[in-house]
């Protein structure tokens, strides 16, 4: 064995040294042990108990003093400890081990090479690394940790210990110099020959340094737990080896970049013998990259941070190169171990995360771009920036998103990195190396430089690249996806990171709206760390945007932090029972399907999980007993339509109760009969009639009962010529009228009915009213009872909206609002009081990039889809929906067979596949609609009926006529209504019919619209009611010409021009295409009738709209300190709050 290992503690050595460094003494295969060193002659923290005492007795008792100093417990403190305490007694010539001592004097004769040595000037030739940084931190810390240990030690152990001479011991009130050189030794030697392995031990192998280090593994070094008996540090031969052959030191823990080794102090200084140095990168080369990422105080507060954080520190981890190929017992690459991801409280107290990520010439892993993608978010400030910059872009919070969001701002930290390295870096390098020798410290910092430069550059053309190819990658996957079914979509999501969500689940996404409280940090400037017993919260496969959000876009998500929903919101419109009155009847049965029977509360509504949030709450009233009836001190009057029958004696008999006994005729002119309720109660009829004064009555009960074999519009007619009267006869007196039916509406009107109740599409035209001719307020009260509570409905709901003193001593404001109070629509039923309402389909959200499901292949491949009104507006881009659905074959019609523009959208519909038939229909002719469905028959069986047929003919309330009325009603829902009859047998996959928002809110100047879209809702809710596919589509505008939201051109609805121009009020066509898929292809069970609600719909100046809004807004964001996004529905401001904060998260994309 050689002397010089021996006399270092070696058992064993096949090696010797020459003045070039070691050398095999013999011939060793590979796997032959070329160096053993028992673990008892290294330096660990373990031999400073044995063989230094006093060291570790300082330290423990120290430690017992401040437990939560890390620095009192490293092995590095022992470590550095021992060797200065073994230096100051070899200086003083004291007796000590051999080995120790000819160890230390092996590293005195060693100039340290590691950047805690280098100088100011040497530092500034690494200008626009990271390692210039990096090199003042750790001096910085070697001054911090010297003062730290000085402090917790004291002045009379630190000079025991050989950190303080007597002399200094005086005035410690900075760190003495010889004490600070010392320290620094000895952390320059740990740093540069000091080993970490996997296993958690550190210690310091003497005479290793012997061998010099190279790039090129030769040698492998383990440390063993039992080798011979006894645990040693054992270099082993990774090839064969010839006698008197170089051997160089070669482990793990050198596999780093040009940077690790010029902080280690590692690498070969020497000039090449041949040219001048060059910038080279090696196969372990990477640049330390610095991301400064502030957080903003909401997000530092919220339940995510850490999961992100953590996520990110674990992917980079994997990232590295020699991640999962180390052994326990192997050393470890100096970065090893290092926290990459790092929470900075900052001077002024703001939070910063810091980010050190190594890139070399490949990207980190899609895991880890991914989670820096999600904490870029994390500011609010640059959340605005990336929402304007993203607009549009779909999945902003999903992987392909924040990917794509990580690379371009890792591109652009490189652009400003690139420009931060001097110029000339190997040119200076060059000049500046000798002809032979070693190279000085500033060269070698120069050739570093210029190596990163290079490797930055390519990083950021990697990058390029990557974002062109991400992009290509992006669109050939959406059209992939457009011809998969669901099983196989699943599989494409998971490779191309693409969304799909045929269900349309509606979970909010966690992202980084919820990210968890951060824990208590130690001191100003240190890091924060995360707490030990906190789980690692990682977030789910392929981000943290759930399924819900597949689809979504910034301002999706905006809204949705705002409103709780995304615009436009798929309402269901439905009725719900508000619990005011007592029941009249005993017991409760149910009225339809998805109505349950509550045996406290009586008959209430089943209120699905929609959009996978809790409901939104019902009002709960207590119930009050039944009180005397009393008749309140207004005039009533009955008014008689043309068509209508006579009421029936139980409601004579409550009209009579409350005072009510003329009688009201229009016969060119209102005409009034005296007693007229009494005569008919006791069948004495008269004839005789006079003029009449509406001014005279303060209501006028109108009983919408008969028009038995009318067209379906007679009754819209009668009641429009009667409410024209009234508008133009009641100058400036208050009239309230309520109109009065039987099962005619609302739930358990369409049992046992085969037809559409001749009332339901008068629905639409008194909501048209009420926009119109406010001054004429309008109660439609439905009730099931034929007994005296007819009587206490109507006082209860009359007297709901007078004012609390009475008409005499009501100030004019009160009138008006009493008034407006009296705008609704009541369904009795059992006692019950059931109001319209809105809430969330179960289809939410609609996002117009949302991929779903195809329809099934007997649908698609043999049956044939027909779209009424098909060849343009809101027909024509319901056909494009189908195609993109999968259909095959398709049958568009228009009343003349033309088309309303130049075709070419029907043109790419037949490109992409899809058979197109266009035909001449008109569907307001009977006949014309069963020959129509004969000449389908010759294509296939239908399965699909979309009937977005209709024409426009606008007017005042008060200018409408019964030919216009009719002009427009015929077309739609007579032409609804005969698809329905003679499609009955058809095994239909879908059945939808295009209705209007006026149906439900009403619409200046479209009262004949409204009253044909009514019918189209209530045709749906009986093809329900008989199991037969139906969905009728409310739609507000739709703009012509613009693919995107919020681009206002002129707005259309169902294919023509409307003139509306508010903001905010109409959808694009993506819109219209992905609720057409929705309802044709969804299988979730939904309310026959759902109403498309853009965002100025929220807003609504009526009593009446906003009361069916109330589930709608109730579903706002309700969380402790979100008040900046609070919406109070309960509030007479709600829904002005709502639409405020709607305009201002569209302010912010």
């Amino acid at each position: 064995m050689s002397d010089r290992f021996a006399a270092l503690g070696y058992s064993a050595s096949k090696l010797k040294v020459n003045g070039t460094g070691a050398c095999a003494a013999e011939d060793a295969p590979e796997g032959t042990p070329l160096l053993v060193l028992p673990l008892q002659r290294c330096w660990t923290a373990a031999a400073v108990d044995t063989e230094c005492p006093q060291v570790s007795q300082a330290l423990a008792k120290a430690a017992l003093r401040n437990p939560d100093s890390e620095l009192l417990q490293a092995a590095s403190t022992k470590i550095a400890l021992h060797l200065i305490w073994e230096r100051r007694r070899l200086s003083n010539s004291e007796p000590m081990k051999e080995h120790r001592k000819q160890h230390l004097q092996l590293l005195e004769g060693r100039k340290a090479e590691t950047l805690l040595a280098w100088g100011r000037r040497d530092l500034e030739s690494l200008t626009g690394s990271f390692w210039l940084e990096e090199a003042h931190r750790r001096q910085e810390d070697v001054v911090a940790d010297l003062e730290s240990l000085l402090a917790d030690l004291g002045p009379e152990v630190s000079c025991k210990l050989g950190l303080v001479k007597e002399e200094d011991m005086r005035s410690l009130d900075e760190v003495p110099r010889a004490s600070l050189e010392a320290f620094a030794w000895a952390q320059c030697i740990l740093q540069e020959l000091g080993l970490h392995f996997v296993s958690g031990d550190q210690l310091l192998a003497p005479g290793l340094e012997l061998l010099g280090s190279s790039q090129e593994a030769g040698t492998v070094l383990r440390l063993e737990p039992s080798f011979q008996g006894s645990p040693a540090v054992v270099l082993y031969a990774d090839r064969d080896f010839k006698a008197g052959e170089g051997v160089r030191l070669w482990h793990h823990g050198l596999a780093c970049s040009q940077g690790f080794q010029l902080l280690m102090g590692l690498g070969d200084f020497k000039v090449p013998e041949k040219g001048a140095p060059v910038a080279t990168t090696g196969p372990w080369e990477s640049v330390e990259v610095l991301l400064r990422l502030p957080v903003s105080a909401q997000s530092s507060e919220s339940s995510k941070l850490w999961s992100i954080i953590e996520a990110l520190e674990a992917a980079l981890q994997a990232s590295r190169p020699w991640h999962g190929g180390l052994l326990l017992r192997e050393a470890v690459p100096p970065d090893f171990g290092w926290r990459r991801v790092e929470v900075i409280q900052k001077e002024d107290a703001e939070l910063e995360v810091q980010v050190r990520l190594p890139l070399g010439r490949s990207l980190p892993t899609p895991e880890a771009l991914q989670q820096l993608g999600l904490l870029i978010c994390a500011d609010t400030e640059r959340m605005q920036t990336i929402m304007r910059e993203e607009k549009g872009v779909l999945d902003p919070l999903g992987p392909k998103a924040c990917q794509r969001r990580a690379l371009q701002q890792l591109g652009r930290r490189l652009q400003w990195a690139l420009e931060d390295y001097p110029a000339h870096a190997l040119v200076d390098a060059r000049q500046l190396s000798p002809a032979e020798g070693l190279l000085p410290r500033r060269v070698r910092g120069l050739l570093l430089v210029a190596a990163e430069k290079q490797l930055v550059s390519e990083a950021i053309t990697v990058i390029q690249q990557a974002l062109q190819s991400d992009l290509e990658d992006s669109q050939e996957a959406h059209r992939a996806l457009q011809g998969v079914d669901d099983a196989e979509a699943s599989d494409a999501i998971a490779r191309t990171g693409d969304s799909r969500d045929p269900e349309g689940s509606g979970a909010m996404s966690e992202g980084i709206k919820d990210i968890a409280t951060l824990p208590q940090f130690r001191s100003q400037g240190q890091p924060l760390t995360h707490e030990p017993d906190s789980p690692l919260k990682r977030l789910r496969k392929g981000g943290t945007c759930s399924r819900g959000h597949t689809g979504a876009t910034w301002e999706d998500l905006a809204l949705e932090t705002v409103l709780g929903f995304s615009l436009p919101a798929l309402c269901d419109v439905m009725w719900r029972v508000e619990p005011l009155l007592p029941p009249v009847y005993t017991g409760s049965k149910v009225m339809k399907p998805g109505y349950v029977e509550d045996s406290k509360t009586g008959l209430f509504p089943a209120i699905p999980k929609l959009y996978e949030r809790e409901p939104s709450p019902q009002r709960k009233l207590a119930l009050e007993p039944a009180k005397p009836v009393q008749a309140p001190p207004l005039r009533w009057a009955l008014l008689e339509l043309p068509g209508a029958s006579s009421p029936v004696p139980e409601v004579l008999a409550a009209l009579l109760a409350l005072g009510c006994e003329d009688g009201l005729k229009l016969q060119g002119k209102l005409m009034v009969q005296p007693s007229y309720v009494h005569r008919l109660a006791s069948g004495a009829f008269s004839n005789a009639a006079s003029p009449a004064k509406v001014t005279a009555y303060d209501v006028l009960v109108v009983y919408l009962e008969g028009w038995l074999g009318s067209k379906p519009e007679q009754l819209c007619v009668d009641l429009l010529a009667a409410l024209q009267v009234l508008v133009s006869e009641m100058g400036q007196s208050a009239l309230r009228v309520v109109l009065l039916s039987h099962l005619s509406v609302g739930p358990g009107s369409l049992r046992g009915r085969e037809a559409v109740s001749p009332a339901s599409a008068a629905l639409g035209l008194v909501r048209t009213a009420r926009a119109e001719v406010p001054q004429v307020p309008i109660l439609w009260l439905d009730t099931d009872a034929l007994d005296g509570s007819i009587q206490e409905q109507l006082m209860y709901e009359v007297n709901l909206a007078l004012p609390p003193g009475g008409l005499q001593n009501a100030s004019s404001l009160e009138r008006a609002q009493g008034l407006m109070a009296h705008n609704r629509e009541v369904v009795y039923r059992q006692g019950r009081r059931w109001l319209p309402r809105l809430d969330l389909s179960p289809h939410m959200p609609v996002y117009a990039g949302r991929v779903v499901g195809p329809l099934p292949p007997h649908v698609t491949e043999t049956g044939v889809a027909l779209v009424t009104g098909g060849v343009g507006g809101i027909g024509l881009a319901a056909a494009e929906a189908l195609v993109e659905l999968g259909m095959r074959r398709m049958v568009v019609t228009s009343r003349y067979g033309q088309l309303l523009d130049d075709g070419k959208r029907l043109e790419a519909m037949r490109a992409s596949g899809c058979e197109v038939i266009v035909e001449a229909c008109d569907v307001a002719v009977e006949s014309s609609v069963r020959e129509l469905l004969e000449r389908i028959q010759v294509h296939g069986p239908l399965r699909v009926v979309v009937h977005a047929s209709g024409v426009l003919e606008d007017a005042p309330f008060v200018g409408q006529d019964p030919l216009g009325f009719r002009k427009v009603f015929e077309p739609k829902a007579l032409g609804a209504w005969y698809l329905h009859r003679h499609t009955m047998q058809d095994k239909l996959h879908s059945f939808v019919l295009c209705s209007s928002l006026a149906a439900l809110v009403g619409s200046e100047g479209q009262a004949n619209y409204a009253a044909a879209s009514a019918f189209l809702d209530e045709l749906a809710r009986l093809r329900a009611a008989l199991d037969l596919p139906a969905i009728s589509v409310q739609w507000p505008a739709v703009d012509a010409w613009s693919e995107e939201p919020e681009q206002h051109g002129g707005a259309i609805w169902n294919g023509l021009t409307t003139g509306l121009e508010k903001p905010g009020s109409s959808i694009s066509l993506p819109v219209v295409r992905q609720v057409v898929k929705l309802v044709v292809a969804g299988l979730k069970p939904v309310e026959p009738v759902q109403a498309v609600l853009p965002g100025a719909y929220l807003s609504p100046t009526s009593l009446t709209v906003r009361s069916m809004l109330a589930p709608l807004l109730a579903r706002k964001p309700n969380k402790e300190g979100d008040t900046s996004m609070m919406l109070a529905s309960e509030d007479k401001q709600a829904s002005g709050l709502c639409m405020r904060s709607v305009k201002l998260c569209l302010q912010l994309t």
